[in-house]
């Protein structure tokens, strides 16, 4: 994996979509149902929307599109560790930025996460965050594939049903989340992107 992450490339489309409706009735359909209201789902969500940079940051995105989870945000998990998970501090709270700046952000946060044996939520939210990028296509299928490749196979296999479930749910790109034989997921087109971007 190229340790820069070519911004130059995928950045033209930073808010080119004003209306975000859609991802908004999605996000209130699927939270709508009280099996999805757990933490890993909500913190699949913020991570997705968190990195949607495809939306315009309107008064409709910021005041509105979080509300379904802002409780179990809140709740379960503290500012603190979130953002040293975020971050991909150690433990102690060390964050070694001569070394992270040497790797994209996502590539840094995943090896990080299994390093210090970061809870389901966290790998959750990268996951949440790697799919809004792919979904403001800021990056493509190949390099989602290559991201996919740096999470635990257990992880992965614990959690293969919820993982599936919510990334084709939220897909904007005409993709599948599918499962690989001998263990990992592929993603497949089966349709039309949402948007044009």
């Amino acid at each position: 994996m190229e340790p820069i992450f070519k911004n130059d490339k995928y950045c033209g489309n930073r808010h080119v979509v004003e209306d975000c409706s859609l991802l908004q009735y999605g996000s209130l359909y699927f939270f709508s149902q009280p099996k999805n209201i757990n933490l890993e789902y909500a913190y699949y969500h913020f991570g997705l929307l968190f990195d949607s940079l495809h939306y315009a940051r309107t008064d409709q995105f910021r005041k509105q599109i979080y509300n379904p989870v802002k409780d179990v945000l809140s709740e379960e998990v503290d500012t603190e560790t979130l953002l040293s998970v975020q971050m991909g501090k150690d433990l102690n709270g060390y964050y070694d930025e001569k070394e992270a700046d040497r790797y994209d952000s996502y590539y840094w946060r995943i090896e990080k996460a299994k390093q210090f044996n970061r809870p389901s939520w966290a790998y959750f939210m990268f996951l949440g965050n790697l799919q809004g990028v792919l979904n403001g296509n800021r990056m493509n299928v190949e390099r989602m594939q290559r991201y996919l490749k740096l999470f635990e196979v257990d992880f992965l296999e614990a959690h293969e049903d919820k993982l599936k479930f919510v990334f084709n749910f939220f897909d904007e790109r005409g993709l599948q989340l599918t499962s690989k034989v001998g263990g990992g997921f592929v993603l497949k087109r089966v349709g039309k992107p949402l948007f044009d971007i």
